[in-house]
């Protein structure tokens, strides 16, 4: 079988029905690029969309890499693989965030040294590293807080 390495393609193939979670931003994302409402199966947690996709009501299961990650390192993952890569466009781009309160800034000021200085002398991709997190999994250079945040979900 070929692995789907994009949202387009999944969509250029009439005869793919994708898995995936309800109300996520990989719906959002497979929305955008294409893939029509008819084709996705959308489920209500990650385990019922692996089960679709072992039972093979759905011919992918797409979940964020950080779940595939999960998934492939426990018993359960005979059968499965990752595409990888798996593209997505920038308008795409999913990243994990801290929260911190308005009234917080100091706070957010020292998470962002602290951030600034792990990601300079190369820890934060050695803990990216032991927990199977790699350049897929990273913020794109260029992006930015306000590009981010700008996007309408």
């Amino acid at each position: 079988m070929t692995i789907r390495r994009t949202h387009a393609d999944i969509a250029g193939n009439d005869d793919l029905v994708m898995g995936a979670g309800r109300g996520s931003v990989v719906t959002r994302n497979a929305t955008a690029a294409g893939v029509p409402e008819s084709r996705m199966l959308l489920f209500p947690h990650i385990e019922a969309n692996v089960s679709a996709l072992r039972a093979g009501r759905v011919d992918v299961a797409v979940l964020s890499s950080v779940t595939v990650i999960g998934i492939l390192g426990g018993q359960g993952a005979q059968g499965l693989e990752r595409a990888l890569p798996f593209d997505v466009e920038e308008a795409e781009l999913n990243v994990s965030a801290i929260a911190f309160r308005h009234e917080d800034d100091d706070l957010r000021a020292v998470y962002d040294q602290q951030l600034a200085e792990i990601k300079k002398d190369g820890r934060f991709e050695a803990i990216m590293k032991k927990y199977g997190l790699g350049e897929p999994e990273m913020v794109p250079s260029g992006a930015t807080t306000a590009a981010i945040c700008a996007t309408k979900p």
